[in-house]
This record gives structure tokens, sequence and C-alpha cells, in this order.
């Protein structure tokens, strides 16, 4: 997935474009930068409303590349690296989005599908199994 970046792009637009290709999955940005594995846990949260290239501090392609077999801390990697930037990718568990910080080395794919196994899991115990009531 190539997400362009011309002006009028927003961090919004971002995390739109990447929430069309993992639903369960989110990605935010902070001025705090972090490690491979790490949480961001102190520093603040950009607003979504900013243009992405009025935070970045360097520019070397005019879109982001983002693929389903990416490494989770590959991808902030590569965008800190490029743009200059500290994202945070979040998985959504329960009613709320947890950094994936201890989970970098699954890709942006395992990220989603262990996130849809929770709200699987969520489910089932809410539904008797139809076995049991026949």
């Amino acid at each position: 997935m190539k997400i362009p970046l011309d002006p009028s792009t927003t961090l919004m637009d971002i995390q739109r474009q990447f929430q069309l290709m993992f639903p369960l999955l989110s990605i935010r940005f902070s001025d705090k930068e972090h490690q491979f594995g790490e949480a961001i846990l102190h520093g603040h949260w950009h607003d979504e409303s900013l243009p992405f290239l009025s935070i970045t501090k360097t520019r070397y392609r005019d879109y982001i590349e983002i693929e389903k077999w990416y490494k989770t801390g590959d991808v902030e990697q590569l965008l800190q690296k490029f743009f200059g930037v500290h994202p945070q990718v979040f998985r959504k568990q329960n009613d709320s989005w947890i950094q994936t910080a201890g989970t970098d080395e699954f890709t942006l794919e395992e990220q989603n599908e262990i996130a849809q196994k929770n709200i699987q899991d969520e489910m089932g115990s809410f539904w008797p199994k139809t076995d049991a009531l026949l």
C-alpha cells in the first residue's frame, strides 16, 4: 500500500488509509522518539488534523509505503528514518487500543489477526456453544 503525501495530507488521512488495510490497528504520531520494542511513555500525541508534512524533519519520499508483511517495529523505524517522525502502532484489545511495543517483531498482518482473535474470543464468551444447546 502506498499512501501519497502532498501538502494537504493530514495525520488523519494516513490513519484512515492505514486502517483500511488493517482495520484493527491504528497508527499515531508522537513528539517522542522510541526504540524498536519500546513503548512511548512520555511525550504527547500530535493532533490528527495536522498536515503530515508539518511534523516531518526530513523527506526522502513523496509517499509512505506499508505492506502487510512488514514487522510492526520496522514500520515505525522506517517512518522515523525517512521522515523523522515518531509513529506508534496500536492494536485493538477489548474496548481499548494498546501499543504494540512488546510485539514489534510481529508483522502488521499478524497484529491484525491477534486483534481479530481477541474479538472472536470475547464474542465466544458471550454466546453459548450451539452443541450445548442441542
